[in-house]
């Protein structure tokens, strides 16, 4: 308990304390879906030390973790590090939606991955060959500049100044890609979409996932919006909805023209989270997702608030969802011992029935111990 006191001590505590949250994120969240370089840490050369503590800190007190990102595990928790021992849960989600891992206290350990056959690398090779090619065939020289799990990308600006952009300059960034487009006749990166999406469907490829970072086009077997429905599925099972899931990105607003890379972190099929965005967002933050801006210090501020939430002694918010949510009203003569056998609450050491909370003769409070 001391660590974690003198943790919540530090500036960036005493800041998201004196700055009043907006409303959707005034409350206790049970779950943190989130993006890693630009969002948690501002590059990865970034000293991650505070975010990891407080993960750890919030995992001991119940809240689980999902970091969702295109990067490889080494580069995710080689920078993190946390070692959560629990209740709560570290999930990292890597290579765009094809490897789940959880960290735990003794180490990290695979938990699904999907793998490409022969044939779908070969056709992964073959888009990627056939991308550059046609980016050539209009002026635009373009490298492959790795071949990753399941995915390739093609850097569609290969020049020493735009080398490891930061998340901080994508807007300048933006501003290189589209004048260096327009010089090669290409009318933005929507069509640079285009033509590698085709190229990956001539290649033998059915459903490629063709996205970009401004920077790069990358087409590959998943992407992130197969990591956020994993993500919350596995929330729906354990009976977290996405109304209890704060979701934290740095890129939802349009790009180029292109939906940012987080928007994928929210998927229709799970509707309800409370979705913020701590990134510049030059286009502009979409309706229904909340603009903090500050980078990587406003999310460890979410972070801190949250953990003051939780040792303060804050009630887990209802999740108002019919398939999660029984509801009785009034006091009913024939059915009261079966509502207040519906509204037991008990955790296999002791338990009390649901019964209301005033004396009615028909009611029958009772509070059971186990073995007793």
């Amino acid at each position: 308990m001391m660590a974690i006191a003198d943790f919540t001590s530090t500036p960036a505590s005493a800041q998201a304390e004196a700055e009043p949250l907006a409303a959707e994120l005034d409350r206790r969240f049970e779950a943190v879906v989130f993006d890693w370089d630009g969002t948690a840490v501002p590059d990865r050369q970034a000293d991650a030390s505070d975010v990891r503590r407080a993960i750890e800190a919030l995992c001991a007190l119940g809240m689980d973790f999902y970091i969702v990102t295109g990067t490889h595990l080494d580069n995710v928790d080689g920078q993190l590090g946390a070692r959560p021992r629990g209740p709560g849960r570290l999930y990292i989600c890597v290579n765009r939606g094809s490897e789940v891992f959880v960290a735990g206290q003794h180490g990290v350990e695979l938990v699904e991955r999907r793998t490409a056959t022969g044939e779908e690398d070969a056709a992964l090779d073959a888009a990627a060959r056939s991308t550059v090619a046609a980016l050539a065939a209009r002026g635009l020289q373009a490298e492959i500049v790795s071949q990753r799990l399941n995915r390739r990308k093609v850097d569609v600006i290969p020049e020493p100044d735009w080398v490891e952009p930061p998340k901080a300059r994508i807007g300048d960034l933006l501003v290189a890609v589209e004048g260096r487009l327009r010089a090669a006749g290409l009318r933005g990166l929507p069509e640079v979409v285009q033509l590698a999406a085709a190229a990956a469907r001539a290649s033998g490829l059915e459903e490629p996932r063709v996205t970009s970072d401004a920077k790069h086009v990358e087409i590959g077997l998943t992407d992130k919006a197969d990591a956020a429905r994993w993500v919350f599925a596995d929330l729906w099972r354990r009976g977290v909805s996405p109304g209890l899931v704060l979701v934290v990105g740095d890129e939802f607003g349009s790009l180029g023209g292109l939906p940012g890379s987080d928007s994928l972190l929210v998927v229709p099929e799970y509707e309800g989270a409370a979705v913020v965005s701590v990134g510049p967002e030059p286009t502009g933050a979409p309706p229904g997702v909340v603009h903090l801006g500050g980078g990587p210090e406003a999310f460890l501020a979410l972070l801190e608030d949250q953990l003051a939430r939780r040792e303060r002694g804050d009630v887990p918010e209802i999740a108002e969802d019919a398939d999660w949510t029984v509801a009785v009203d009034g006091l009913d003569p024939e059915l009261e011992r079966v509502h207040e056998t519906l509204l037991t609450l008990a955790d296999g050491r002791i338990g009390t029935n649901g019964s209301p909370a005033w004396v009615h003769p028909l009611a029958e409070p009772r509070v059971l111990p186990a073995g007793v």
